[in-house]
């Protein structure tokens, strides 16, 4: 019976578990041109579907573009010239009996795909087979468009099984396929088949998750710059994880399918959506003035969003109302329908990196000459030639830059450093006058590291007995000394 259309023979074993997603044909059809799974139809998304553009999309999807590629320039249905666009993909999949020829020996690669002959192909891409209880109760195609549905890949989808396959839906199958474990297994998803191919001499590592994130370093001074925050399937909050240095670009509050081994990220798989940005101005009771991108003035009220997220943790929405300020960043992230938002995250003002004044330090008079700021602030307004050697300068503005004013802190300590605290070999402060003060983030711990094997003595400039001037940030942690 299944001769006449393309059957697939994968083996497999036990029951799969789908990740149904909402209907969102736009975003599949981005998502999987992206991967390049989808070519950009030719007569809109609502075109038709064929057996030759199905077989690429089912070669690259499957991890079987490295196989396609080798076996381009030679046929074996008189329907297909050797040097066509598609030869080594149909071989490709004919070869590992994924898709086959009609009883009449050609291909008819120009033939459109019926609704119930690509849930055939995707429940089979699953490794379903014929003798699966599930599939051997009822009759083709009944069974197969039973247990699609069964796995979230139609669902809400309207076409009936007689139906030609359109670009969007098709769009819209393998999306879903892509976030669908392999019957059998409780890691290993179809999309793990797409990324072993693509990234042959990448290693990629744990599961699949659909996560959003919604912390990073310019949100936290706990995480790194290669560290993450991230709210999603069974994750952990407040957990920090690690971006693999290959793994991709990963931008807050976007919502990301990522492979994720552990507490790493070890590869970004799709960019599941966009997100909005404002540039807090001001606060005026709920009305907030903001600039878009385009530095255009406007006001808004907060929208409303599903979630908010503050400081890398979940607040209701009168909370994350309360937390909007002057040079605060409001990350908005759209639902994959564009109907309203899944996430909002509030960002404080970024105070950056403290910079110590002096007349030597040319990197911060530049930064000073070239930087638009509103003003400078050191418990009142001053300017720039109030400045005084050791302030603490601080471009305080939104996560984009848009907004900046200098805030300086002028707070030093003076005194004889009596010991050092923490590890001897990695001391995380030191004690003067008493009272123990710890190193900043940004402090030069490179001044520490020459420890000759005495307690306390360090072959540098800083010393245990020493006088010095300790310079704190805005943190009371310490910045320099002199």
């Amino acid at each position: 019976m299944l001769a006449g259309v393309m059957i697939l023979s994968t083996v497999g074993s036990s029951q799969v578990f789908a990740i149904s997603s909402p209907l969102s044909y736009a975003g599949s059809m981005e998502k999987m041109q992206q991967l390049k799974v989808i070519d950009k139809a030719t007569k809109g998304e609502d075109g038709l579907v064929t057996r030759g553009q199905l077989a690429k999309a089912i070669a690259i999807a499957d991890g079987l573009s490295s196989t396609s590629s080798n076996l381009n320039g030679t046929t074996i249905f008189p329907d297909i010239k050797a040097n066509s666009d598609i030869s080594g993909y149909v071989n490709g999949v004919v070869g590992v009996g994924l898709m086959f020829g009609t009883p009449d020996g050609l291909f008819h690669p120009e033939q459109y795909v019926t609704m119930a002959e690509m849930d055939t192909i995707m429940v089979r891409l699953l490794g379903y087979t014929d003798t699966d209880p599930d599939l051997s109760k009822l009759s083709w195609p009944n069974n197969y468009i039973q247990q699609a549905y069964k796995l979230g890949l139609t669902t809400d989808i309207t076409a009936k099984k007689s139906d030609k396959l359109t670009y969007k839906v098709a769009a819209v199958l393998f999306d879903r396929l892509f976030s669908t474990l392999i019957k059998g297994s409780q890691t290993e998803y179809f999309s793990d088949k797409y990324f072993e191919d693509e990234y042959l001499n990448t290693e990629i590592t744990g599961s699949l998750k659909e996560v959003t994130v919604v912390g990073n370093s310019k949100t936290s001074d706990d995480l790194l710059d290669n560290q993450v925050y991230l709210a999603g399937q069974g994750l952990t909050s407040l957990t920090k994880y690690t971006v693999n240095s290959n793994a991709g670009e990963i931008e807050l509050g976007v919502k990301y399918k990522l492979y994720i081994d552990g507490s790493t990220i070890t590869k970004v798989s799709v960019k599941e959506n966009s997100t909005e940005n404002y540039a807090v101005t001001s606060v005026t009771s709920s009305l907030i003035a903001y600039k878009d991108d385009n530095d255009v003035a406007h006001t808004m009220s907060l929208p409303k969003a599903s979630l908010y997220y503050y400081h890398g943790a979940y607040v209701d929405y009168e909370v994350a109302v309360k937390a909007v300020r002057a040079y605060s960043s409001i990350i908005l992230t759209n639902k994959s329908d564009k109907s309203g938002y899944d996430y909002g995250i509030i960002v404080d003002a970024n105070f950056g990196k403290p910079q110590v004044y002096k007349n030597d330090n040319a990197a911060l008079l530049d930064q000073l000459r070239n930087t638009k700021y509103s003003y400078i602030y050191r418990g009142a307004n001053i300017q720039e030639s109030q400045l005084n050697a050791y302030d603490v300068v601080y471009f305080v503005s939104d996560i984009w830059n848009k907004n900046t004013f200098i805030y300086v802190n002028d707070k030093v300590v003076i005194g004889t450093i009596t010991e050092f605290t923490g590890d001897m070999l990695n001391p995380t402060g030191l004690t003067i006058n008493n009272t123990n003060y710890t190193f900043g983030k940004y402090f030069n711990r490179a001044r520490l590291n020459n420890y000759d094997g005495d307690i306390g003595n360090f072959l540098t400039n800083v010393n245990v007995k020493d006088f010095k001037t300790l310079i704190l940030g805005v943190d009371g942690k310490i910045v320099d000394i002199y």
